[in-house]
């Protein structure tokens, strides 16, 4: 499963370089980590009570082995673009395996461009449904 988080950013007149250079860093999925305290963090729990968290840190899609026991959450990719006034960037995390039917909580944290720690929650139970008509065309 993957969440896509994007972030749509009109930068103020007047912003000093040295900061504008700072949320670009953070912002860059890919990018230069100025300060590993302040970057996005992503974390979810699952209706059986499990948990999983991700940072830039945990990067890439699992490659190769068996589904694991509990859930595993990592960065799996995203992009930005801007100009002047104007920032988009997208961060991209996946979620495997799929979570359990009920009630999944999103909780995210990016103290680095200003937003609090919060939550969301959504019903995985459609999620899971939505997924039996998935078509596998690669088995390895």
């Amino acid at each position: 499963m993957e969440f896509v988080l994007r972030f749509d950013m009109g930068i103020e007149a007047g912003l000093d370089s040295e900061r504008e250079r700072h949320l670009r860093d953070l912002l860059h999925p890919r990018g230069f980590r100025p300060d590993p305290t302040r970057q996005m963090r992503l974390g979810v729990m699952l209706s059986d009570g499990s948990r999983a968290d991700a940072t830039a840190d945990s990067r890439g899609l699992p490659r190769g082995v068996e589904e694991p026991d509990g859930p595993t959450l990592t960065f799996s990719g995203g992009g930005g673009e801007g100009s002047g006034d104007r920032w988009t960037t997208e961060f991209r995390a996946w979620l495997w395996p799929l979570p359990p039917k009920g009630a999944l909580t999103l909780y995210y944290l990016f103290e680095g461009i200003g937003i609090e720690e919060g939550s969301l929650e959504v019903e995985a139970t459609e999620l899971r449904e939505a997924s039996r008509d998935v078509l596998d065309v690669w088995t390895p």
